[in-house]
């Protein structure tokens, strides 16, 4: 599996992100700006174990749960 691009949407702190991906990235920035959600977004993806649970309330950005999370 060859990922080329991650686009988020409504999901924890990401209300709208593209991120076009090579074979080699690095993801660093400073506490609390959402590594670690970017990282839960993939996971979410490629697990079967995390996916199957589908979204709790607090996934939502903002907890706006009227709109729709995507994660492609």
């Amino acid at each position: 599996m060859n990922l080329k691009s991650l686009n988020v949407g409504n999901f924890l702190n990401f209300e709208r992100v593209s991120i076009d991906l090579t074979n080699q990235n690095g993801v660093f920035g400073m506490n609390d700006v959402g590594k670690t959600n970017l990282l839960f977004a993939i996971r979410f993806l490629l697990d079967r174990v995390i996916s199957k649970n589908g979204f709790r309330e607090s996934d939502y950005f903002k907890n706006v749960i009227d709109r729709v999370i995507r994660i492609t």
